[in-house]
């Protein structure tokens, strides 16, 4: 009995010495509070309590509220039962966009670990414009020029590429260069002219692969040819990846109310469609069925949209309800619509191809801008009220207050788009 007694109390020590800890460590922030505000190259000083028997390393960093973008990382190792972190982040990234975003804490052992969260606030200081970029389209190739107001330039490519489309992500300081088909998605670095990453091509046969190329202040959205629509940070992070039907791909973009709008074309021209996506979930959120096709689209209220559309050759304006009709607000205009411009919150300024004329949702009729001449693109930096035109092979600033041309230089080469660039005002 007593040797019984011996092997099952030295079975049940080998197990106690052989069992896992598997219980989770505890994390407890103490600094900063929730809602704490910082500046770019601010210090951000964290405090936490960490505990766990088998504690091994830590993790600090900074995540935006979708989870999917990380920012200054910060680990470390540790040990014992309790360990009192504490430390302060620097916020320097200049490819971090202001907004709110979650400190995260995480404390690991060998097998388990566990975080806490604290809500704060990151705040940049405004944009202030710097400069144009003119992107030339060459038939199979494209190059860009960047000019800052610094009287630096940048000359980039030729690159491989047809039928280019560009866009600017203001906050991230971006020049985002997309061609529909044999060449990748070029990020570029306004400030220096780098490139800072590529989005690769996936050939289709001979059909196109990139399309609806939209931005924000902070991300740009691009569809392809596979039918899928992907949304990216300033850093390059995929922060939305929703597919469309089969056969079916986006040839237009746009954002409103966290939500994308999308013209929707199949590849066999079945049909076309407008569709309003939730990006976050992929869900379809109300579509128009029609041979319409989108050039611009802005949020009204309430969930509605002000599109700009060619419909049979005219150029058209509406507000739009997903699922709803289309209350067509405008559909004299002389021409096509090649781009529009929200200038305030009721005025509108559209470029058709018989030029510029303006729109206020409040009153009836359009407005002739004969005054802004010919153009093939333009761009609008609402914050000082410049309008950038690019006609040909010249471009042409207007201070939309006063009317007054302030800018007008002639190039070599025929410029098809014209985009104001963006930089930290510190």
């Amino acid at each position: 009995m007593v040797k019984v007694v011996k092997i099952f109390l030295l079975s049940m020590l080998f197990y106690a010495c052989s069992k896992k800890n598997t219980t989770f460590p505890d994390v407890i922030i103490h600094e900063p509070a929730a809602g704490a505000m910082v500046g770019f190259n601010d210090d951000l000083i964290y405090r936490a309590t960490l505990r766990h028997p088998e504690l091994s390393r830590f993790r600090v960093s900074v995540i935006d509220t979708d989870g999917l973008a990380n920012y200054l990382p910060v680990e470390g190792v540790i040990s014992g039962d309790t360990y009192q972190l504490e430390g302060a982040l620097t916020f320097n990234n200049t490819q971090m966009p202001a907004g709110s975003y979650l400190l995260r804490i995480t404390a690991f052992t060998e097998d388990d670990n566990a975080s806490a969260e604290v809500p704060i606030q990151y705040i940049r200081n405004e944009q202030i414009n710097d400069g144009y970029a003119l992107v030339r389209d060459l038939g199979n190739a494209y190059s860009a020029s960047i000019y800052r107001r610094n009287n630096a330039t940048f000359h980039l490519g030729p690159f491989n590429g047809s039928a280019v489309q560009a866009a600017v992500v203001k906050k991230a300081e971006q020049l985002v260069l997309m061609p529909n088909r044999f060449g990748p998605t070029r990020v570029i670095d306004v400030k220096s002219g780098d490139q800072l990453r590529s989005i690769a091509d996936e050939t289709q046969g001979q059909f196109p692969f990139f399309f609806g190329l939209s931005a924000t202040d902070t991300r740009f959205t691009l569809g392809n040819y596979l039918g899928f629509v992907q949304t990216r940070d300033g850093s390059g992070h995929l922060v939305h990846n929703f597919s469309l039907p089969t056969d079916n791909f986006s040839t237009f973009t746009a954002h409103g109310n966290d939500f994308i709008l999308v013209n929707l074309t199949h590849v066999g021209n079945l049909f076309n469609a407008w569709r309003v996506y939730n990006p976050r979930t992929g869900a379809n959120m109300g579509e128009l069925f029609t041979d319409a096709q989108l050039k611009s689209a802005f949020t009204a209220d309430a969930g509605r949209w002000w599109v700009f559309y060619n419909d049979n050759g005219i150029g058209k304006m509406a507000r739009w309800t997903p699922e709803g009709p289309l209350d067509v607000r405008g559909s004299n205009f002389g021409g096509k619509v090649i781009k529009a411009e929200r200038i305030s919150t009721h005025r509108f300024l559209i470029l058709t191809t018989s030029g510029f004329v303006e729109v206020n949702t409040q009153q009836s009729g359009t407005i002739p801008r004969n005054d802004l001449g010919n153009a093939g693109w333009f761009d609008y930096d609402a914050p000082q009220g410049r309008l950038l035109v690019t006609d040909g092979s010249s471009i042409r600033e207007y201070n939309m207050s006063t009317g007054a041309l302030i800018n007008n230089r002639s190039f070599a080469d025929d410029i098809t788009y014209g985009l104001y660039i963006y930089r930290d005002s510190l």
